[in-house]
């Protein structure tokens, strides 16, 4: 099995050598990538640590704290959205995912695969009004 570096340099052109901030960013899709993390769920944990690093989370934060903070982000959603603007502000609705995500993972639990298997669960449910036979 090849390595990120392995990737990364069959991935990149010879002209991009001594572009740093860029071949950081490159390295760490490559290895996410090879390590079969989504877009997603690297983002959710950068933004995860950076929220540890705030001290925002930490080994006191409670379920408690995660729900009075996803309802705070929607009250923000609501305020925003009431302000005179005639669409949801899309900032806001990235605040409540990222809080369900930092929440997900403080506790361990896989989100994106949670959300497949009620995606699965949801394709199955019958419509409204339908009557299920089974």
């Amino acid at each position: 099995m090849k390595t990120a570096k392995e990737h990364y340099d069959a991935l990149m052109p010879e002209w991009f050598v001594g572009e740093d901030a860029l071949k950081c960013i490159a390295m760490a899709q490559t290895e996410a990538y090879i390590e079969g993390r989504s877009e997603l769920t690297t983002i959710t944990h950068r933004n995860y640590e950076a929220t540890k690093r705030r001290g925002l989370i930490n080994e006191k934060t409670t379920i408690e704290d995660f729900v009075c903070k996803v309802n705070e982000e929607a009250e923000e959603m609501w305020y925003s959205s009431n302000s005179g603007k005639s669409s949801i502000d899309p900032s806001e609705l990235a605040d409540i995912a990222l809080v369900c995500f930092a929440m997900a993972e403080h506790y361990g639990i896989d989100l994106v695969d949670e959300m497949r298997k009620k995606t699965e669960f949801n394709e199955t449910r019958p419509t409204k009004g339908e009557i299920r036979e089974d």
